[in-house]
């Protein structure tokens, strides 16, 4: 019986002991946890730094995409639209016009009032 007060004793000292260890410096579990926090801050914010670069290189590479598929862009290339008028309909095909209608022809800058004289 002796023995077991003893061993009991003994445990009881040993947790005791750890209580007291874990208590006697909490300034040092609070700094490592600092230390750990600063870490995983950095670490997000590198990870969304790099996120957001690469999502501004998209942006750049579609905003270059987009602008060359602008109509702007086409005209800017020497192209132009022809609207039949009065109606203000687009010309897709020479098929759809007849000698004298009246065209309103946009350029990259500008616009002109045409007349059909000839077709091929």
């Amino acid at each position: 019986m002796l023995r077991e007060i003893q061993g009991r004793i003994e445990r009881e000292r040993e947790a005791w002991t750890g209580l007291v260890r874990r208590l006697a410096d909490p300034r040092r579990r609070l700094q490592e946890n600092q230390m750990l926090l600063d870490d995983l801050s950095l670490s997000l914010w590198r990870r969304f730094q790099d996120r957001l670069g690469r999502l501004r290189e998209r942006l750049t590479h579609d905003a270059g995409r987009l602008s060359g598929l602008s109509p702007l862009a086409v005209l800017e290339r020497g192209y132009s639209i022809a609207h039949k008028m009065p109606e203000a309909l687009i010309v897709k095909d020479s098929d759809s016009l007849k000698i004298g209608d009246l065209l309103r022809v946009t350029f990259a800058r500008g616009k002109s009032l045409c007349r059909v004289e000839q077709k091929e």
